[in-house]
């Protein structure tokens, strides 16, 4: 008897050797791509440079490109992509690596580009995409959307309604510089900005600052990449000089020195800030959505996208 269920055990061990044999890919070869999704197009698309009419499965990883008609890509855990015509890029899971066109987003999801990352919160609907000048154009249809650089510097904050356009650096401007605009805020552990373009709050640093506390003024500097980091505080700027916004006269040409630097060499353009070395300028909103809810797109225009660089 006892060699009798020996005999059963070891065919049993044989038979789901056998099955776990078949269902393996042979040895030597590689696993099949993982699945994360669908993709849906009133005309073709590409993936991994193969022609798919209508509709098909979305590889992890795979690179996607869109044809005369926008793509609609439906993730695993929710998330929708579009796809305006004439756009490529790499999609993953939990981000899409957009190398030309537009995309936009709905719910927690990261697109990044050029170095930079765009990253929409839970529930929010966003838009990602190249001007014809090459600047990148970012929109938040619903919830708050961040854009960070390559190392982790939180470069805007956009809310619900609004946009803004980035450009690589300008003038030469460091990868550290930065040139924001708004009123001084004391605090009880010092004075802060709230940049009115970028919307994102820094930490000021520098000697005669507190003359300046409830004035709106235009501030230039640098990050100061030694000081702490604070939950909701972008960086600390260690600040060059500072301009009075809505003043006359030679005092708002001429702007004030802090601590008696020299000025940080970034400009005071009063159409644009400067963060973390790129500009950030404000947008019109309403027109960067690449697919409608149709699953066609609302832009048939192909785009041309300059590199941001960092």
């Amino acid at each position: 008897m006892e060699l009798k269920n020996l005999s059963q055990v070891t065919a049993l061990g044989m038979a789901l050797t056998l099955v776990a044999a078949q269902a393996a890919p042979p040895a030597g070869l590689p696993a099949a791509p993982r699945t994360i999704g669908t993709a849906v197009s009133s005309g073709n698309f590409l993936m991994n440079n193969r022609t798919v009419p209508g509709s098909g499965s979305i590889e992890n990883g795979a690179v996607f490109s869109t044809n005369a008609a926008g793509s609609t890509l439906h993730l695993n855990g929710g998330v929708r992509l579009d796809l305006a015509p004439h756009s490529r890029g790499r999609v993953y899971q939990d981000r899409l690596v957009l190398e030309t066109g537009e995309a936009s987003t709905e719910g927690a999801y990261r697109v990044e580009t050029g170095g930079l990352s765009v990253t929409a919160a839970a529930g929010a609907r966003s838009a990602v995409g190249f001007e014809s000048d090459g600047r990148l154009k970012v929109s938040a249809e619903s919830g708050p959307v961040r854009v960070k650089n390559q190392s982790g510097l939180l470069l805007a904050q956009v809310l619900p309604g609004r946009g803004i356009l980035l450009s690589p650096k300008v003038g030469g401007s460091a990868a550290n510089a930065m040139s924001l605009t708004g009123t001084v805020e004391k605090r009880e552990n010092g004075l802060y900005l709230t940049d009115e373009t970028a919307g994102i709050t820094v930490r000021l640093k520098g000697s005669e600052l507190d003359k300046f506390v409830g004035k709106k003024v235009r501030v230039s500097g640098k990050t100061d990449d030694q000081a702490p980091r604070m939950e909701g505080i972008a960086a600390t700027v260690a600040v060059d000089r500072v301009q009075p916004v809505g003043g006359s006269g030679k005092k708002k040409a001429a702007g004030a020195t802090v601590g008696g630097a020299a000025a940080a060499g970034t400009g005071l353009s009063t159409t644009a800030v400067v963060v973390g070395g790129i500009a950030v300028a404000g947008a019109v909103t309403g027109t960067s959505v690449a697919v409608n809810r149709s699953g066609r797109s609302t832009d048939a225009a192909p785009f041309r996208p300059q590199t941001i660089s960092q």
